[in-house]
């Protein structure tokens, strides 16, 4: 429900398609992330991100070798002075299986560190597939748009119930997961946003 009189518009961005990487990480002997979170069992993937939307990254369970139970972490180096595990962490996925994806939604611009953690490999390793998303550019294109209400902006009152439209073209890739979010705008400020998950499933 709305809590306010005004105008409500929403606006969408992506979507993405799944940027999928085959890898493989070996077991912490000590299955603590802090005593080697850059050396130890571990994956590391640096990357920076300009004018960003939405990133997601991680595993699932049915990307990655059975038994397995890997954890996520993300570092976000704000003093641009590399990275430190103590102060940069800002998400983590860590519990007792591999479907542990991390996101950040409109992240500021700036180097991100994303550590894949061998908590638990058969073996002495498991091979997985790293999924990540990046949703860049402009809102509401031809093949991801969304309106509240009738259009935008939407006049609304405090406690109004108002349905969000949304609608998306041109994912082709069956098979594949597409993700993008949609902001909510009161007319001066984003309010809220919601993650959007597609998973194309037939032709």
């Amino acid at each position: 429900k709305v809590g306010y009189d005004g105008t409500l518009s929403a606006d969408a961005y992506g979507v993405a398609a799944d940027n999928a990487q085959a890898d493989e990480v070996s077991q912490d002997p000590d299955q603590d992330i802090d005593t080697g979170p850059f050396t130890s069992g571990v994956d590391l993937f640096d990357f920076t991100l300009t004018g960003a939307q939405y990133w997601a990254g991680g595993t699932f369970d049915a990307t990655t070798e059975a038994g397995s139970d890997l954890d996520v972490y993300l570092l976000y180096d704000e003093d641009s002075d590399g990275f430190d595990w103590d102060d940069d962490l800002v998400a983590f996925s860590a519990d007792g299986d591999s479907e542990e994806i991390v996101e950040l939604i409109h992240p500021a611009d700036g180097d991100y560190r994303l550590i894949v953690h061998g908590w638990g490999t058969p073996d002495g390793a498991s091979t997985y597939t790293l999924h990540r998303w990046l949703v860049a550019g402009s809102a509401d294109t031809a093949s991801f748009n969304a309106h509240a209400g009738t259009g935008d902006p939407f006049a609304v009152s405090s406690n109004d119930t108002v349905a969000i439209t949304v609608n998306f073209d041109g994912l082709t890739s069956v098979g594949t997961q597409y993700r993008g979010v949609v902001d909510y705008d009161d007319g001066t400020d984003v309010i809220g946003s919601t993650v959007i998950v597609i998973d194309r499933v037939s032709p």
